[in-house]
């Protein structure tokens, strides 16, 4: 709850609605309902994979899986303030048909009320696409219209507290310690127009359901190289010339020997 963000009135109605809540003991009536949806790791012709468990999958027939649950949204949709798919709507074994397993889960959303679908991305498509593509696909500038505010360059007391956050890493690996200072070089180097590009990027919006309420959504891969980086070195536009390519070619470059596919960074850690 977040009376900040309202106007009076609005924290008005959230005390009432609460208070009529209260008064009817276990017959509660949500203030909102919302869907939820995630994993459907969908890949176009990848059938009968063994996975390392022993476990034998169809990733090409999650998309009947997927069929059924956008059929229950479509009973409910109008009952609903939103649906919230949470990642992974592709597996990574869709390539080389990436995009057409993407578009296929995209087109079946679009028959269900798109507007109320907020996306969050996960590792496989993280590790799919490149950001700009990605966030044509999943429908992110619509999201972001809906958001109160964007990203701003670290301060200071950012750039100290990342610091601290990483400094475990940084005295285990000299390469992180490498990382951690390109990051920060990187973040300096930035003129307007790169932020302007990172923050079309970024999976971070949020949005408000209900009066009194703001849901937002985090983007758990913005310190990370997967998303900007391609085989041919093309991390910004071309018109981004200068320190952030430098310094966004060398964390990619860094990050290839700290992380491997869903491998830790600390020893140990899950």
């Amino acid at each position: 709850k977040d009376s900040k963000m309202v106007d009076g009135e609005a924290e008005k109605q959230l005390q009432q609605e609460e208070g009529e809540q209260q008064e009817g003991g276990d017959q509660k009536t949500p203030l909102f309902t919302f869907g939820a949806v995630a994993d459907v790791q969908h890949a176009m012709g990848v059938k009968n994979v063994t996975t390392s468990s022993g476990a034998v999958r169809n990733y090409e027939k999650s998309k009947e899986a997927f069929e059924g649950i956008v059929s229950r949204f479509k009973e409910c949709i109008d009952d609903l303030s939103f649906v919230a798919q949470v990642g992974d709507l592709i597996d990574l074994r869709s390539a080389p048909n990436q995009v057409e397993s993407l578009e296929n889960m995209m087109n079946l959303i679009s028959t269900v009320q798109p507007e109320k679908w907020f996306h969050c991305i996960g590792n496989h498509e993280i590790n799919s696409f490149l950001r700009p593509r990605l966030s044509s696909l999943l429908d992110l500038p619509r999201m972001k219209r809906s958001s109160s505010s964007s990203l701003t360059s670290l301060s200071e007391e950012d750039e100290q507290r990342l610091r601290e956050i990483l400094q475990p890493l940084v005295e285990s690996n000299e390469r992180a310690r490498e990382f951690v200072e390109k990051l920060v070089d990187l973040d300096r180097s930035m003129d307007n127009d790169a932020h302007q590009h990172i923050d079309d990027n970024l999976f971070y919006c949020d949005f408000s359901p209900h009066p009194g309420w703001r849901c937002i959504i985090l983007d758990s891969y913005e310190i990370a190289a997967q998303g900007w980086g391609s085989k041919d070195g093309a991390v910004f536009p071309a018109s981004i010339e200068g320190g952030p390519r430098r310094a966004f070619e060398a964390i990619h470059s860094i990050t290839k020997d700290l992380l491997q596919h869903n491998n830790p960074i600390f020893e140990g850690e899950d």
